[in-house]
C-alpha cells in the first residue's frame, strides 16, 4: 500500500470517526434527556438548531443514520455507501454555515472534505450513470432504454 493510499485511508477514517462520534453523542443527548451543549454563533443559527433538537424522532433517525454511515466509511468497500448516506446532511451543513452561522470557511471545508473523499471513490458511483458492458453489447436489455418495457 502506497503512502498516498494510507493518507486517503486516514482521511476517510477521521471523517468516519467524526460521523460516528456525532451520531453517538446525539443518541446520548436524547437518551440522557440533556440538551444539546453546542451554542451557535448567531441567533438565527441557534433557533434552527433548537428547532431541530426539539424534533426527537428526527434527531434519533439522523443519529442512527450518521452512526451507520460512519461505520460504513471505516471499510474501504462500503465507504462509498457511507459517503452517499451523509451527502444530503453535508449539503445542509454547508448551507447552514453559509446562510446562518457566517462560518463560511468551516462550511466550505466540510463540504470539500466530503467531495474529495467521494471523488476518491468515484468508480463505485459510476454504474449509477453509465450503461453496463452487457447492455452496450446487446446481451441484455438496457433498463435506461425507453423502448424496453
Amino acid at each position: 500500500m502506497s503512502l498516498a493510499e494510507r493518507v486517503w485511508d486516514a482521511a476517510r477514517w477521521l471523517y468516519a470517526l467524526f460521523w460516528i462520534a456525532t451520531g453517538a453523542s446525539m443518541i446520548w443527548i436524547v437518551w440522557s434527556g440533556r440538551t444539546n451543549p453546542i451554542v451557535q454563533p448567531t441567533p438565527a443559527a441557534q433557533d434552527f438548531a433548537d428547532a431541530m433538537d426539539r424534533w426527537i424522532a428526527l434527531t434519533v433517525a439522523t443519529a442512527l443514520l450518521w452512526t451507520v454511515a460512519g461505520v460504513a466509511m471505516l471499510v474501504r468497500r462500503t465507504a462509498p455507501l457511507g459517503l452517499a448516506l451523509v451527502a444530503p446532511a453535508v449539503f445542509v451543513i454547508l448551507l447552514f454555515h453559509l446562510t446562518l452561522t457566517g462560518q463560511y470557511l468551516w462550511g466550505v471545508f466540510f463540504a470539500a472534505y466530503a467531495a474529495a473523499l467521494m471523488w476518491r471513490c468515484r468508480d463505485a458511483y459510476a454504474p449509477m450513470w453509465t450503461r453496463s458492458a452487457d447492455a452496450r453489447r446487446g446481451l441484455q436489455p438496457d433498463p435506461l432504454d425507453a423502448r424496453v418495457v
